[in-house]
């Protein structure tokens, strides 16, 4: 009995050598993971900033939109930062403020471009006439390319700054950070508001309207890409 033992015993320390800390390539490591410095709303991760963030300020008036979006699966959120030698954070901020409503252009534009396939396709499969292909695509590009160019230039639509942060590492200048909510509701009314997208809008509308059946059929279809483009739908 005495002798099982023993072999059980040497069979028991074996295996806790063999599962021990390997220097391969499946190693266990313990180091601590470096998680980041978490922002709620409503009980809602907002966003994570680096390690040793501090928050400045948040925007708590926008709790019901955050928890709206959030719902209907269309949360998303934008960051810009920024490093600077002056001592005046708005400087910091402001130029913050600028690459996140840059970053918020760049998803705008590559949605666009997607629709844009799209809407050629569209197009292709129902329309023969090359002349009356060309000119509806022409008037239906124009819509899309004018709702890039309008976030392109950098103007605030659907765009809110909700997060303002800073943190600085030792040996480098001081960073701020902007953290901007997007909302795709907000951002079609403003789009449908600007006097130069009614104008291109209006164009294609009328181009529509000389295909009959087919063109209400492509009126639908811009109508869902616009909204596409921007994120109201998915």
């Amino acid at each position: 009995m005495r002798g099982l033992m023993l072999v059980l015993s040497v069979i028991l320390v074996l295996s806790l050598i063999s599962c021990g800390p390997s220097t391969g390539g499946g190693a266990l490591s313990t180091a601590p993971v470096d998680m980041g410095t978490p922002v709620y709303m409503d009980g809602i991760l907002l966003v994570t900033l680096p390690s040793g963030s501090v928050v400045e300020r948040v925007d708590l008036t926008v709790l019901p939109k955050v928890r709206k979006l959030y719902e209907s699966g269309k949360l998303k959120v934008f960051f810009g930062v920024a490093s600077t030698p002056s001592p005046f954070p708005e400087e910091g901020y402001a130029s913050a403020r600028l690459e996140a409503l840059s970053q918020m252009a760049q998803f705008i534009s590559t949605r666009v471009r997607s629709v844009e396939t799209k809407m050629s396709t569209t197009i292709s499969n129902v329309i023969e006439d090359p002349d009356a292909r060309s000119q509806v695509f022409g008037v239906t590009i124009n819509v899309l390319k004018r709702t890039q160019q309008l976030f392109t230039d950098v103007k605030v639509y659907g765009g809110r700054e909700i997060v303002w942060y800073r943190y600085h590492k030792p040996g480098e200048l001081p960073r701020y950070g902007v953290v901007i909510l997007y909302d795709p509701d907000e951002a079609l009314m403003a789009i449908m508001a600007s006097e130069s997208f009614q104008k291109a809008w209006r164009a294609a509308l009328e181009e529509f309207k000389k295909l009959g059946a087919t063109g209400e059929e492509l009126s639908l279809e811009l109508k869902r890409s616009l909204k596409e483009s921007l994120g109201v739908t998915k």
